[in-house]
C-alpha cells in the first residue's frame, strides 16, 4: 500500500490509492516558536539516512584548552611540546637542554656558502662536542670529496687518544702541512725511566737496570740503578767490575790515570801493564799499602 500525503494552507488530506477514500486531516499553524519542517522527499523507509545523521551525532562535551575532541567523541589532552625539535622552518634558537638526540643514519645536508652545522661553545671549561662511540667502525667519519678548502680546521689544541689517517701505514708519519711521509730506518722499542737506551738490533731500542742514569745527582751507575757516585760500579763476579787492558802489555800506555790535567806539573797516579808510579809534585812521593799483614 502506498500512502500519499498532499497538503495545502488549511487542510491536509492522505490518500489511499486502493479506494477513493479520504481522510480529512485537520493543519494547524505550530505555536510557541517551533520549528517548522523542510521538505522531506520520498517514502518513509526512505528516510534511514536521517536517523544515521542523528545517531552520529553527540553533546559537546566539557573540557579545557588543553584538550581536543577524538573523533569517537571523547576528549584527549594535547601531548607535551617539550623535547621536541621543530625538523624544518624554525626562525627562533632551540634549546635541547641536558637531553640526547637519537638518530640512526641520520644526515645534515646543506649547499652553497654558508655552513651546514656550526657548535659555539663561547665560555666555560665544558666540552663543545663530546662522540662517544663504541663497537667498531668510526666515531667521527669527515669525507671531503671536492672543491678548495679543508676538510676540517681546529683553530686551538687538539687533544686525541689516537688520530690516524685512513690508509696510513705504520711506517709513516702525517706532517704539519696534511701530507704523508715515510720514515727512514723507523726505531721502535721501549725502556723505563732512567735507563740508558741501547740497541738490541739495526732499529730496536731497549732499556736495563744495569746501565742506569740518574739525572738528578748526574750520577751513572753500572750494575745498579741507585748509583751514590759520579761512576758507581757494581758486580757480583770476581775481577770484572772494572777492567783495564793494555794492548799487548805495551809499557808505554797507561790506560789508568789519576790526576791533574798534565804529568809534569800535577799530581798523578797511572798504571799500565808493568809500572804502578805515584807522582807528588813538590814532595817526596810516598804509596802506602793498608792491610792486615806486617809488610804495609
Amino acid at each position: 500500500m502506498t500512502i500519499k500525503v498532499t497538503y495545502n494552507v488549511t487542510d491536509i488530506y492522505v490518500s489511499e490509492t486502493v479506494s477513493a477514500t479520504y481522510i480529512n486531516v485537520s493543519y494547524e499553524t505550530p505555536t510557541g516558536g517551533g520549528g517548522v519542517w523542510g521538505s522531506i522527499t520520498g517514502t518513509l523507509s526512505n528516510q534511514t539516512d536521517l536517523q544515521t545523521a542523528l545517531d552520529a551525532k553527540f553533546d559537546d562535551p566539557t573540557g579545557t584548552t588543553s584538550q581536543y575532541l577524538r573523533g569517537d567523541g571523547t576528549l584527549a589532552t594535547f601531548p607535551s611540546l617539550t623535547g621536541f625539535v621543530p625538523y624544518t622552518g624554525a626562525t627562533a634558537n632551540v634549546d635541547l637542554g641536558t637531553h640526547t638526540i637519537l638518530a640512526q643514519n641520520a644526515t645534515i645536508a646543506s649547499s652553497g656558502s654558508g655552513n651546514t652545522a656550526t657548535i659555539n661553545h663561547s665560555s666555560g671549561s665544558g666540552i663543545a662536542l663530546n662522540i662517544t662511540k663504541g663497537g667498531n667502525g668510526e666515531g667521527l667519519y669527515i669525507n671531503k670529496t671536492g672543491g678548495s678548502g679543508n676538510a676540517a680546521t681546529i683553530i686551538g689544541t687538539l687533544n686525541a687518544t689516537t688520530l690516524v689517517k685512513s690508509g696510513g701505514l705504520s711506517t709513516e708519519y702525517l706532517k704539519a702541512d696534511g701530507s704523508v711521509s715515510t720514515l727512514t730506518n723507523p726505531i721502535t722499542g721501549s725502556a723505563a725511566s732512567g735507563q740508558v737506551a741501547y740497541f738490541t738490533s739495526a732499529t730496536t731500542q731497549a732499556g736495563n737496570n744495569n746501565l742506569f742514569w740518574d739525572s738528578t745527582n748526574s750520577r751513572l751507575g753500572v750494575g745498579t740503578n741507585t748509583p751514590s757516585g759520579r761512576v758507581h760500579i757494581v758486580s757480583t763476579t770476581v775481577n770484572d767490575a772494572l777492567l783495564i787492558v793494555t794492548p799487548n802489555n805495551n809499557a808505554a800506555l797507561y790506560p789508568l790515570f789519576v790526576g791533574g790535567a798534565t804529568l809534569t806539573s800535577d799530581t798523578y797516579l797511572r798504571a799500565n801493564a808493568s809500572v804502578l808510579e805515584f807522582n807528588r809534585v813538590g814532595n817526596p812521593s810516598t804509596i802506602r799499602t793498608v792491610g792486615g799483614g806486617t809488610n804495609n
